[in-house]
């Protein structure tokens, strides 16, 4: 957070700062639109055919238009995919042309490449990144996971693509190429990086399998056949560095074969303190196809409200939001986080890299409103900054008129205790920084007053 904007208040000589505004988070660097959530394909190792029953549809362009105001200025990217096939949405061409309208986007969107041959000059446009399930470098493994007949129109769909490409003389859409591992598939780790340099794929990603079904797990995972991974990566690595590919991948079991960090900036990290931090939270936002809004790409975990109800920015700034990241910033990781599949960017040794647990069957998780709307809270907090230095009983009666509490509204209470403080009431100013310090430690401004603070005390 940037202090230089923020309020200053000399209390007993020592300075002490204000926020100047409660919504100070950034907006995500990219909005997922769920184009449909609908497959034509079913295949053995997705989520999406092994999850217990949800419901499905197409993207309702209403919640686009929900949004509109914001993108190509505060939210630059858009992915127009999620959980399912983006080219059998009933939506989809509104959807494409409307995004492709906006000026300073960029689109991206992942498909299993099926019925690209449908939709190949809608996509030859410098604004669009694509990303394409193989899973198999070959008709065998292709098919284990999918019907092995659809490898070959893969393979056209792909030549088609390159070809109109060469025919355009340009290099856009750059393509990438996913490939989930497991035992089946492992030793085509180094074919893949052979089938992408004939297609003209620069970057191919790389994640491990993830298991629902314990019986799969323990006969297919690599997580006991790590050995043949290690190999096969290592192999494969050493091929596209040859043919000038970027790999991404995690890292061997044994620690040998690491992939860079700077490559994986969407996933998960560690910060120095050893806890994970969850750059998802800061650069891509969901929406699912009737409106709901959810934090991560997991569908259900961590729904954060629904555009029928609320607007985006009461959304992103609101309480549930609030909730989820005061509490990662504190290492809490919540019940619907510590499944977390990506937890293999991290520690590939981890089981949850490679097994989930499924929530029982016939649980539909509902949005509901905010509890309160952001946007309101904001109006009375600039109410009450506007009479700070002039009339600090005028900005306690504003605060004092907020018709709720909520402790994630650490701002609130940091101003409080800055009210407190130049109304010379230090124990309500010490309790009241304490109680921020406890709520949102790394906020710089929570940090420094606390500091400052102790100062004023010892001194």
């Amino acid at each position: 957070m940037d202090k230089s904007n923020n309020i200053e208040l000399i209390i007993r000589g020592k300075t002490f700062l204000a926020h100047n505004t409660l919504l100070s988070v950034p907006y995500p660097q990219t909005l997922s639109f769920e184009a449909t959530n609908f497959c034509n394909l079913a295949c053995s190792h997705c989520g999406h055919s092994q999850f217990p029953g949800f419901s499905k549809g197409h993207f309702d362009m209403k919640y686009f238009h929900k949004v509109e105001h914001l993108l190509g200025t505060q939210i630059k990217g858009l992915a127009l995919s999620n959980f399912g096939e983006p080219f059998m949405s009933k939506t989809w061409q509104d959807l494409l042309s409307k995004s492709l309208s906006l000026k300073s986007t960029q689109i991206s969107f992942i498909t299993n490449g099926l019925l690209l041959d449908r939709h190949i000059e809608e996509v030859l446009d410098p604004r669009i990144s694509l990303a394409i399930s193989v899973d198999g470098a070959s008709e065998e493994t292709y098919g284990f996971f999918r019907d092995k007949n659809n490898f070959s129109k893969l393979t056209a769909n792909l030549t088609l693509l390159k070809e109109a490409k060469s025919a355009e003389g340009i290099s856009f859409p750059p393509v990438t190429f996913l490939f989930t591992v497991s035992r089946i598939n492992s030793d085509d780790l180094p074919r893949i990086i052979d089938m992408a340099a004939t297609f003209g794929v620069a970057v191919i990603i790389v994640q491990f399998q993830i298991f629902y079904n314990r019986e799969r797990f323990t006969r297919e995972s690599l997580f006991f056949a790590k050995d043949a991974y290690d190999r096969d990566i290592a192999s494969a690595r050493r091929r596209a560095a040859a043919l000038g590919i970027t790999l991404i991948h995690p890292d061997s079991f044994n620690g040998q074969t690491v992939v860079p960090k700077e490559t994986l900036a969407n996933w998960l990290s560690l910060n120095t303190e050893g806890n994970v931090v969850c750059a998802s939270l800061s650069a891509v936002c969901h929406i699912k196809y009737n409106g709901i809004i959810e934090a991560c790409c997991a569908p259900d975990h961590n729904i954060m409200g629904s555009l029928d109800f609320d607007s985006f920015e009461d959304i992103w700034n609101g309480p549930q939001y609030r909730d989820l990241r005061l509490n990662l910033d504190r290492g809490i990781w919540p019940d619907r986080c510590r499944s977390c599949s990506l937890i293999q960017v991290i520690d590939v040794n981890d089981a949850r890299a490679h097994f989930t647990e499924l929530s029982s069957p016939g649980v539909e998780k509902k949005p509901a409103p905010q509890s309160y709307r952001i946007t309101e809270v904001e109006r009375i907090y600039q109410e009450a900054l506007s009479f700070m230095n002039n009339d600090p009983e005028g900005a306690i009666r504003s605060l004092d008129r907020m018709p709720f509490t909520d402790d994630s509204l650490y701002e609130l209470r940091n101003l409080e205790a800055c009210l407190r403080g130049l109304r010379g009431d230090l124990h309500a100013m010490r309790a009241g920084f304490t109680k921020c310090f406890t709520i949102a430690p790394k906020d710089p401004i929570v940090r420094d007053n606390y500091t400052t603070l102790s100062a004023l005390c010892l001194g």
